[in-house]
């Protein structure tokens, strides 16, 4: 088992969409219509968690994408206070914790998507 506490959200996350009624799905892919890679990284390791919230129903992969529309890099623990609300994206990008490629506008949806795919239910 890896050592990433980012993980378990993986894990629920993809669980939580797959059970998700194809409405809800469907809404959450209108609501974004973007294309996010996580790159969660720990000392000299890294997992990456993709987002496709562009085409379908959407998917949670481990799969990464030349075609993202937001790459985030960001340290395990950062993203873990991300997704519990601790601490919102702008602020992490500001402390220089959080580093972006692509479409920042897309970013800034992620704290609301974070709360959605903690609760998402069929």
């Amino acid at each position: 088992m890896s050592d990433f506490r980012a993980d378990s959200y993986y894990d629920s996350w993809s669980s939580n969409l797959n059970k998700a009624s194809p409405e809800k799905r469907q809404r959450l892919v209108h609501e974004h219509l973007t294309l996010y890679e996580l790159i969660v990284k720990k000392g000299s390791e890294q997992s990456t968690i993709f987002i496709n919230l562009k085409r379908g129903e959407g998917e949670i992969t481990r799969s990464t994408s030349d075609h993202a529309d937001v790459i985030a890099t960001i340290g395990d623990d950062d993203l873990i206070h991300w997704i519990q609300g601790s601490v919102n994206g702008q602020r992490l990008f500001m402390l220089g914790k959080l580093k972006v490629k692509g479409n920042t506008t897309g970013l800034t949806k992620l704290d609301g998507l974070f709360q959605d795919l903690n609760t998402l239910e069929s």
